[in-house]
């Protein structure tokens, strides 16, 4: 189910439906954190296990902090340097987040997209729970087409990805130590960088 129209896209978010965006990454389901059937409903269409969170997009900084206890200030320093864009950082939680996102674990997943259509979306919904779009433990979809014959019933926004299709780079705070999840478009010598460490 292919649109162009933004303001259908959030209707379609705003009525408890998830959808698939493109983002500067790779294209990902979308639902609103705040509407567990649609959060649910990411994870069934997904064939997502129930024990792994989704990642949360928000608009800017002050959108996501309720959602997490602390954000330390190395943290600050990557989320400065590299937002919007392709770094997920995993942080701990704060009583604000629902288990249905983040499959009652300790902490929570936070990314601020290069995008204009997110950040446009965002900005109507509010905070997004969002992860690739494909079945799980397949690769992401790489086309539109390819999207839309595997999942005909979503609502997906017609535009090619921003970016290279290279999934974000993923890491957690803990125990004042960054632990590295994934590596994806952002290099650890990317993140030593910034914070004068060496990764």
């Amino acid at each position: 189910m292919l649109t162009r129209s933004v303001e259908s896209l959030i209707t379609e978010l705003r009525s408890g439906n998830p959808v698939i965006i493109p983002t500067d990454t790779v294209y990902g389901f979308a639902a609103s954190v705040a509407q567990p059937e649609a959060v649910d409903a990411v994870y069934h269409l997904k064939q997502r296990p129930a024990e792994k969170a989704l990642i949360l997009f928000g608009a800017d900084v002050e959108a996501l902090r309720p959602y997490v206890a602390e954000i330390p200030e190395a943290v600050e320093q990557l989320m400065a340097h590299f937002w919007p864009g392709a770094l997920t950082v995993i942080l701990p939680k704060s009583t604000a987040v629902p288990e249905y996102v983040n499959a009652g674990l300790d902490t929570i997943a936070l990314r601020i997209p290069q995008s204009e259509l997110v950040t446009r979306i965002v900005a109507e919904t509010g905070v997004l729970a969002t992860t690739s779009a494909n079945r799980s433990g397949e690769a992401p979809l790489p086309t539109v087409a390819l999207l839309d014959s595997t999942f005909p019933d979503v609502m997906i926004f017609d535009e090619e990805l921003a970016g290279n299709g290279m999934a974000s780079t993923i890491v957690e705070w803990r125990d004042s130590e960054f632990l590295f999840h994934r590596i994806g478009a952002i290099s650890k010598k990317d993140i030593g960088d910034v914070l004068l460490r060496n990764y």
